[in-house]
C-alpha cells in the first residue's frame, strides 16, 4: 500500500508552480526546443531580482522617511532622483589628465583641448573692449597669456569701433555657438597668428606669434568622452531640481583625495559645461567634512518664490573620488526675488539636501570656475574673499 500524498494539480501551490514555470518557459523566447533547466534558471533569476527590488522599495521609504527633502522653488512637485541611482554603474576613479608634463585640460561644453599650465584665465575683450581702455595697452587681466571660455554673464551695452592690434594679446578661447569662417591657420595684426578648430558647436581659436604653439593647442581641441573629468551635459543644465545620478549618504564617503567641480550653464539661452577644476588632498577632504556635518536645508523659502524659468545662480556637480568609489553631490545654490538673506538649495548628494556655509561653498571656486553675477545672498555667501 502507497501512503505517499496523493498529488492534486488542482491544488493552489501546483497551480502557482505550473503558471510560474510557463511564465518562465515563454519568457525564454528560445527557438526550437525548450531547454527545461534553462527555463528553471529563469524563473531563479526572476525571484532573486524581486527579491532585490522589493529591498531596494524598502531602503527607498526608510530614507524617504527619514529625511523630507523639499521642493527647493516652491513650484511643481518636489525634486526626484533621476532614474534609478541607488543601482546605476559608475567607476571607481575619475580620469587622470592626459595632457603632458607642462600643460593641463580645459573643457568646456563637449569640448577638451590642452594648454600651457601657467596660462591663466579672463574673457576675450569683446565688442566693449574700449570701457576702461586707452586703446594702446593691453588690460592687466590680458597681459599674460589666458583661456577663455565663452563669455561672461554680464555683457556692457557699448559698441566699440575695431579693437587696435595693438591690443591683441596670446591667448585661447572656446566659443560657441561656433562662427561661420572655415577652420584655419591666419595671420592677424602686430605679429600674431591666429589657428582655429571647431569640435561639434564649438570653435577654439588660439591666439600667438608663435604659430606653432596656437597649432599645436588647436590640434589638442577633441570631444570629450570617458577620459573627461566632467560630462558635457548634465541634467541640472535643464531640470533646476535634477538630483545626482548615484544617490549616496555622503557621510558615508570615507576617504576623499579628488573632486572634479564641474559647473554648468542652465536656464534658458545657455545649458551645458561652463568649466570644471579639481579639488586634491586635503582641500577636498575638508570640503566633503563641511558638507556631512552641515544640516538639511529643508526651511529655507521665498514668497515669492523664484521664477522657475529664471535659472540658478550656481549649478555646480562634484564628482567624488574616495575610499568607497566614485560619488556624485549636486550643487544648486538660489536667492529670493525680493532679495533678503535666505539662499535656497544646497548640496545634494540624493539622499540630503545639505545646507551650505561660507566656507564649503567658496572653496567649490577653484578657477576657471566662478560666479560673476547672481543674488545678493548667494554672492557673499560662496564668492571667495567676499
Amino acid at each position: 500500500m502507497n501512503d505517499s500524498p496523493q498529488h492534486d494539480p488542482n491544488s493552489p501551490d501546483d497551480a502557482r508552480a505550473a503558471a510560474a514555470f510557463r511564465a518562465a518557459m515563454t519568457d525564454l523566447r528560445t527557438p526550437g526546443d525548450l531547454d527545461p533547466d534553462a527555463a528553471r534558471r529563469r524563473a531563479g533569476a526572476r525571484r532573486t531580482a524581486r527579491l532585490a527590488l522589493g529591498g531596494l522599495v524598502l531602503v527607498l521609504i526608510v530614507a524617504a522617511g527619514a529625511v523630507v527633502l523639499p521642493n527647493l522653488f516652491g513650484t511643481g512637485r518636489g525634486i526626484e532622483p533621476a532614474g534609478q541611482p541607488t543601482i546605476a554603474q559608475v567607476p571607481e576613479k575619475l580620469p587622470g589628465d592626459p595632457a603632458p608634463s607642462g600643460w593641463r585640460t580645459e573643457q568646456y561644453r563637449e569640448l577638451v583641448f590642452q594648454v600651457p599650465a601657467d596660462w591663466g584665465y579672463a574673457y576675450e575683450p569683446g565688442p566693449a573692449w574700449c570701457a576702461g581702455s586707452d586703446g594702446k595697452t593691453p588690460r592687466p587681466e590680458h597681459r599674460k597669456p589666458y583661456v577663455a571660455l565663452g563669455q561672461p554673464d554680464v555683457l556692457p551695452a557699448i559698441a566699440c569701433q575695431k579693437m587696435p592690434d595693438a591690443l591683441i594679446t596670446e591667448h585661447v578661447a572656446a566659443i560657441q555657438p561656433a562662427d561661420k569662417r572655415a577652420d584655419g591657420r591666419f595671420e592677424l595684426g602686430n605679429g600674431f597668428w591666429e589657428v582655429t578648430k571647431t569640435v561639434g558647436a564649438v570653435k577654439l581659436r588660439a591666439v600667438s606669434k608663435d604659430a606653432e604653439l596656437a597649432q599645436r593647442i588647436a590640434d589638442t581641441a577633441r570631444e570629450a568622452g570617458d577620459d573627461a573629468p566632467c560630462r558635457p551635459e548634465h541634467p541640472i543644465a535643464k531640470n533646476l531640481e535634477a538630483r545626482p545620478q548615484q544617490a549616496s549618504d555622503v557621510r558615508t564617503y570615507g576617504v576623499v583625495d579628488r573632486i572634479a567641480v564641474c559647473q554648468y550653464d542652465n536656464g534658458e539661452g545657455r545649458t551645458g559645461l561652463r568649466a570644471a577644476a579639481e579639488l586634491t588632498g586635503d582641500d577636498a577632504q575638508r570640503l566633503i567634512d563641511g558638507i556631512a556635518k552641515a544640516p538639511a536645508n529643508d526651511s529655507a523659502a521665498c514668497d515669492p518664490p523664484p521664477h522657475p524659468e529664471g535659472g540658478l545662480d550656481i549649478a555646480a556637480v562634484l564628482r567624488v573620488q574616495s575610499s568607497t568609489g566614485l560619488h556624485e553631490i549636486v550643487l544648486r545654490q538660489q536667492g529670493c526675488p525680493s532679495g533678503g538673506d535666505t539662499v535656497l538649495g544646497g548640496f545634494d548628494d540624493g539622499t540630503t539636501v545639505h545646507a551650505t556655509t561660507k566656507a564649503t561653498c567658496s572653496a567649490v571656486f577653484v578657477p576657471p570656475v566662478s560666479i560673476q553675477a547672481g543674488s545678493g545672498s548667494v554672492f557673499d555667501r560662496c564668492v571667495p574673499g567676499r
